[in-house]
């Protein structure tokens, strides 16, 4: 029985840090990307050297 709870505990504390993983991974790099990538494009250098 011991066991059980111990997995279960596991794969709640998984799931949840999968969760939390996501959600952070998702949301941190749009918002980096799309500043990153509206500044370069109104000058125009960047789209050039591309």
């Amino acid at each position: 029985m011991v066991a059980a709870w111990v997995l279960v505990a596991l794969a709640l504390l998984m799931a949840l840090a999968c969760g939390v993983a996501v959600h952070r991974l998702a949301r941190r790099p749009r918002a980096r990307r799309e500043p990153a990538r509206v500044p370069p494009s109104p000058p125009g250098r960047a789209a050039r050297g591309r």
